[in-house]
């Protein structure tokens, strides 16, 4: 399977309703934690892991949708054209080019 495949399954995973289903769930008993009055350190620490989670879960998601979204009018050739033709000449390379 090829990396453009993988990240469209994993997208269409992360994007389900059960996938969804498990984050609620996980906000909510991150919202329970912090309703006691008198939470543990072992709490604490699980409503801040919990949230730090969700919010790299977050930025992973936009980061693969970025990136198949990117992939999927790119191809090898084109990309290489890309890289050759944005190159921006420095030092003495640009005496060659003038």
């Amino acid at each position: 399977m090829e990396i453009n495949q993988i990240s469209r399954k994993l997208l269409t995973e992360m994007t389900t309703s059960r996938s969804k289903s498990f984050a609620k769930t996980l906000l909510s008993l991150a919202e329970k934690i912090e309703e006691k009055s008198d939470p543990s350190q072992t709490e604490i620490f699980l409503v801040s892991n919990i949230y730090h989670f969700l919010e790299k879960l977050s930025i992973l998601e936009n980061n693969i949708q970025s990136y198949v979204k990117d992939s999927e009018g790119d191809l090898l050739g084109d990309k290489l054209s890309n890289l050759y033709e944005s190159e921006t000449m420095i030092g003495s390379s640009k005496m060659f080019y003038d």
